[in-house]
């Protein structure tokens, strides 16, 4: 089995794979001829976990380029890998192939054989979790993806026949920005509001929490508790709660 290669001997056969896969080679889509003066997107992605990165790397294969990615949370926290996510490794098997959008070297197992070699990679049951996180960090630092963090997007509405306005958050301003189309990949928070029955909105906040929330479970060491719901999450908190 071959020995680890590292991740700039890795990085360098990914610039090539892109290289022969670079069409169209220019970038295709036309300026809007009556557009305003302020900068306009060709796609804003709201949320900047695995999806809205693999979602910026296809267009830029496209050679769409004016694109850029909005996410609430401060860098290395998108998604839910090292904040609310508690188990200890990720449920699906270890082989299948998601964000690298078809290229080989921008596999979770290429970064990972490049670190720790083939045997590595035949000794891994599955991926560790905070591991994944590591590795989509990787891959949004190594393509250069245009992520702006702690940007919080709070209105989307027309402006106009052919534009968006999008209204960001950020810890000291309010900004606007202009978009032709926006593509919201914002995860399981952006699929409606939580579900909190009210008999747990009257108790005391350090009595209960979201499975959502980041929360310390070692507050729960000695203590009853009950899990409401039956899902993938109840389930790693229920087991995080035991630990």
């Amino acid at each position: 089995m071959s020995e680890p290669i590292g991740l700039a001997a890795l990085e360098a056969q990914v610039r090539h794979q892109l290289a022969c896969l670079d069409y169209p080679a220019v970038d295709w889509v036309k300026p809007l001829a009556d557009a305003p003066d302020a900068e306009i997107l060709d796609c804003a992605i709201v949320g900047g976990g695995q999806y809205g990165l693999a979602l910026a790397m296809g267009l830029r294969r496209e050679h769409v380029d004016n694109v850029r990615i909005y996410d609430a949370n401060p860098a290395g926290r998108e998604g839910p890998w090292v904040t609310f996510a508690r188990m200890d490794m990720l449920r699906t098997p270890k082989n299948p192939t998601n964000v690298d959008m078809g290229i080989p070297g921008l596999t979770f197992r290429a970064w990972y054989e490049a670190q720790y070699g083939e045997k590595g990679w035949a000794d891994l049951f599955r991926i560790p979790r905070k591991m994944w996180m590591a590795y989509l960090v990787w891959y949004r630092t190594f393509l250069e993806l245009p992520v702006e963090n702690d940007a919080r997007v709070t209105d989307i509405v027309p402006a106009g026949d052919k534009l968006l306005k999008l209204t960001l958050s950020k810890p000291d301003a309010t900004q606007t920005v202009l978009a032709r189309t926006v593509i919201v990949a914002s995860g399981a928070e952006g699929s409606g509001g939580r579900n909190i029955p009210e008999c747990f909105q009257s108790l005391p906040a350090d009595r209960w929490a979201h499975v959502n929330d980041t929360l310390d479970l070692s507050v729960v060491a000695g203590k009853r508790v009950g899990i409401l719901g039956s899902g993938a999450s109840a389930s790693s908190s229920l087991m995080k709660a035991l630990e």
